[in-house]
């Protein structure tokens, strides 16, 4: 059932224009500090001529520290669950995660201090080479079908291969809401 709220709200006028992007010559152990210093789960990939060349998230993280980590990530993974009995670390834990993968500082930490390879492998090494994107007419009904369809955390608005903001779950509640999204 679709919600006649969005009206007819633009993709402009939802986005985020402040984009945390990372080179596809940064390290993987680069992009993790990145991640874990803005409190992101993903990042556009951005060469040097500004053109978006995919992007680059968590998920990929750990599936590349799963390939080469000492210590398997599940053996860490704090064993909260959601309920009554959660307390702080563990609703902090469930709720951030993406995809099932627990998104905390402790994993962050753990992949670039167990993770052989975190300064050797590049973004490049890692991404996803495709990025969903939106321009900045497009509805913000079109967004919400592109990332129920396509099961996916972020669309990148770009307008003649330029990167020009950025569209989450959260900027599109907060459009709903009335609260003003992040800039």
């Amino acid at each position: 059932m679709r919600s006649n709220a969005m009206g007819a709200l633009t993709v402009k006028g939802i986005m985020r224009t402040q984009i945390v992007s990372v080179p596809p010559e940064a390290t993987v152990g680069e992009l993790v500090k990145i991640l874990a210093e803005e409190g992101i789960s993903g990042a556009p990939v951005v060469g040097g001529d500004g053109r978006v060349l995919g992007v680059v998230s968590a998920t990929d993280v750990v599936r590349f520290a799963a390939r080469g980590a000492q210590v398997p990530v599940r053996e860490r993974e704090v064993s909260g669950r959601a309920g009554p009995s959660m307390d702080d670390a563990d609703a902090a834990y469930f709720f951030g995660r993406e995809d099932g993968i627990p998104l905390t500082g402790a994993v962050l930490d753990l992949l670039a201090g167990s993770c052989s390879g975190v300064d050797v492998y590049t973004v490049r090494d890692i991404m996803t080479p495709i990025a969903f994107s939106v321009r900045p007419r497009e509805t913000v009904e079109g967004v919400v079908d592109l990332l129920l369809r396509e099961r996916i955390h972020r669309a990148l608005v770009v307008e003649d291969q330029r990167l020009l903001g950025i569209v989450t779950p959260f900027d599109i509640l907060c459009a709903l809401y009335g609260e003003p999204a992040p800039t």
